[in-house]
């Protein structure tokens, strides 16, 4: 068994982001955001070993709707929401 010893993939990876925003009038504002790497991503100061070793990937979405939309701006209800999902 030799501990010293580690095979690591010398090949180079890449990396992606990516971000979408939409605003629907004074209603929502919605956005969404994602980013993937591959084995190997790194800058070309680190070592082979210091790099990504595995696949990473997130998404991120949110939202803001005003609720109070629904009833007209002469109701003067203001309900503001918030969703947001985060991998």
């Amino acid at each position: 068994m030799n501990l010293g010893s580690q095979t690591f993939n010398e090949r180079g990876g890449w990396a992606t982001i990516g971000r979408l925003s939409a605003n629907m009038a004074d209603f929502a504002d919605m956005s969404l955001s994602g980013n993937y790497a591959t084995p190997g991503f790194g800058s070309i100061e680190k070592r082979v070993s210091e790099r990504a070793q595995e696949y990473v990937y997130g998404v991120d979405a949110s939202t803001t709707v005003q609720l109070g939309k629904f009833f007209g701006d002469k109701s003067g209800i203001k309900v503001p929401m918030y969703l947001g999902i985060f991998e």
